[in-house]
Order: C-alpha cells, then sequence, then structure tokens
C-alpha cells in the first residue's frame, strides 16, 4: 500500500527517527499521532508566546540595528528588522516544531518495537539485554526501552538459531 504523504513527512523527513519505522503503515501511524497529539490551547499558548517574544526580538533588533551604520539601507532599517525578526521566529517554529515530531516518533518507535533512546533518539538495537544505559547520551533507560531491547534481543536469538 502507498503511503499518504501529509505536510508532516516533509516537516520531519530527515530525523534518524523517521527512517527506522519497519515499514510506511507504521510511519504514517506514528505521524498521525503526532498530528493529532497537539491541542488546540497548547496551539494558542504557543502561538501567544511565539507574538510575545517576536514582539520583544523586533524592539531589540530595531534597537540595535539603530546603533549600526548601514550608510545606503539606513532608509530601510525598520523593515530590515522586521525581515530579521520574521525569519528568526520561523527557524524557531521549525525548531520546536522537529524537536516535538522527534519525541513522539520515539514513542511510536518503542510502542512498535524498534529500540530507540527517548531522549536522544540514538538507535539501541544491538545492546546486551541488560543495558540500562544509552550508550550515546548516557541517560538510565526507562521499563519501556529495556523491555524493547530485551525483546529485540530474543527476536534475535531466535532468528540466529
Amino acid at each position: 500500500m502507498a503511503s499518504k504523504r501529509t505536510l508532516h513527512h516533509l516537516t520531519l523527513r530527515g530525523l534518524p527517527e523517521f527512517a527506522r519505522f519497519p515499514d510506511d503503515e507504521t510511519r504514517d501511524a506514528a505521524l498521525a499521532r503526532f498530528a493529532g497529539e497537539t491541542r488546540p490551547r497548547d496551539l494558542v499558548v504557543g502561538i501567544a508566546v511565539v507574538a510575545v517574544g517576536a514582539i520583544g526580538l523586533l524592539v531589540l533588533v530595531r534597537f540595535a540595528l539603530a546603533n549600526v551604520p548601514l550608510g545606503a539601507l539606513a532608509r530601510f532599517r525598520g523593515d530590515l528588522a522586521i525581515l530579521l525578526v520574521v525569519a528568526a521566529v520561523l527557524l524557531l517554529i521549525r525548531w520546536m516544531h522537529r524537536r516535538s515530531g522527534a519525541a513522539s516518533l520515539r514513542s511510536s518507535l518503542l510502542d512498535c518495537g524498534v529500540p530507540t533512546c527517548r531522549a536522544c533518539g540514538h538507535s539501541l538495537a544491538g545492546l546486551r539485554p541488560d543495558a540500562d544505559r544509552c550508550p550515546e547520551c548516557g541517560r538510565t533507560l526507562d521499563a519501556q526501552e529495556r523491555d524493547v531491547i530485551r525483546e529485540a534481543a530474543r527476536r534475535a536469538a531466535a532468528a540466529q538459531g
């Protein structure tokens, strides 16, 4: 069955977690879960925080640009400030979206039995069944992560012999 492409396929593509799903259907379900996790109240609060931050950043950038000799560009000082703030806000939104998307994909990977560190996203495939720390970030693994590692090791042992 062909994978249904969504906006999240474009915005989260390139994350290491995106490629670790066993099949397209499982990944599509994880992306749908991520899309459904955003509550309207969280969205409104996020937009309000970004708006207040953008206004503060605009004031700061305009003040900073007032003290920078821009020569012929001086008449565009206000426009330049707005452009810089819009670019910064868009980058912040993209970073926040990818960070929350990665966390959601990690949880979905664990739910479908793919050993993944919930904190850093490192693949835990191949770790000994008694491992208790992520080799990448050093965080103590939670119960679900340890169970997934044990089950993956059991499946690998059964496949070998």
